[in-house]
């Protein structure tokens, strides 16, 4: 933990089970001043910082069989090396939005804190952030394992989009790429980000151009086959529960609790379609509390 940024762990001060923001260091990890909850470093250097029950309940198709077998899947396709990263134009495309942030952050300079990347994955983002001060937040647990032996010095937390370990308005850099179409709580995921941010913060984030011309060939000449052949599973059927916000629900949403500025296509920015492109990337600023449900104009 020593090789940790002090300012990424000094951010750590919200208790997922009672909301107080009184975390202080303890020993193996913090530990909440109000209600005794304890967050703890696993032997792969993750800060654990899960609630002791459950949040919000899914619903029922995310236990079903179906699920279930693509989850499988998922595991093994990420153990042998997903397919849209194994070729270079597969990389060119699937990480053009990652690449949108990181021109959209050069453009900012230094951050005044560590950048918070929300649903980070494996770390493709941050791997292309260089040895910035950063936080790598997701559920999955192998994926933080794996970004620890890739970035040790950022810190990695375990924690739920929607329930974030963070005291009210500290971040001043959030990004998250290809992560808000997967969350069936949209809305309190993107409340989440504005309780966190600073008044002057930024959030980043890059989402699929779901339903255009890059997306359908790309089903239907890469992923698709590969679903079924391997794993007689149907791509479509996959992507009505993975991909459960297209980007006009997503951009309407944010447009609730952030100033949208013009939105970045991917890989083709000198063509503002979606049917040509494959990501959208937006830089948002938080509104002001007395406006953040406001409908968008």
């Amino acid at each position: 933990m020593g090789a940790i940024d002090e300012a990424a762990l000094a951010l750590i001060r919200r208790c997922t089970d009672c909301g107080d923001e009184t975390m202080a260091p303890a020993a193996e990890g913090f530990r909440c001043r109000n209600c005794g909850h304890r967050y703890r470093f696993d032997a792969n250097g993750v800060l654990i910082a899960l609630p002791s029950a459950p949040g919000l309940r899914l619903p029922n198709f995310y236990r079903s069989r179906f699920y279930a077998r693509w989850l499988q899947a998922w595991d093994d396709m990420v153990a042998r090396g997903w397919v849209i990263y194994e070729r270079p134009l597969y990389r060119f495309f699937s990480l053009s939005g990652h690449r949108r942030i990181r021109t959209a952050l050069d453009a900012f300079g230094p951050t005044a804190g560590p950048i918070v990347d929300l649903g980070c994955g494996d770390g493709r983002l941050l791997g292309l952030l260089g040895r910035r001060s950063a936080i790598g937040v997701d559920l999955n647990a192998a994926f933080l394992a794996r970004l620890k032996t890739r970035a040790p010095w950022a810190l990695t937390v375990q924690a739920d989009f929607n329930n974030l370990p963070f005291a009210t308005g500290s971040l001043t850099c959030c990004t998250s790429a290809h992560v808000l179409e997967h969350l069936y709580f949209l809305a309190e995921g993107l409340e989440e980000v504005h309780r966190v941010l600073a008044a002057d913060g930024r959030f980043l984030f890059t989402i699929p151009t779901e339903g255009g011309l890059g997306w359908d060939l790309g089903r239907r000449l890469v992923t698709g086959p590969r679903l079924r052949r391997d794993y007689r599973l149907d791509v479509q059927d996959v992507m009505a529960i993975e991909h459960i916000n297209d980007a006009r629900r997503v951009l309407r949403l944010a447009r609730l609790y952030f100033r949208l500025e013009r939105p970045a296509y991917a890989p083709l920015p000198f063509v503002p379609l979606k049917s040509l492109n494959s990501s959208i990337t937006v830089t948002a600023a938080p509104l002001p509390t007395e406006h953040e449900l406001r409908a968008a104009a």
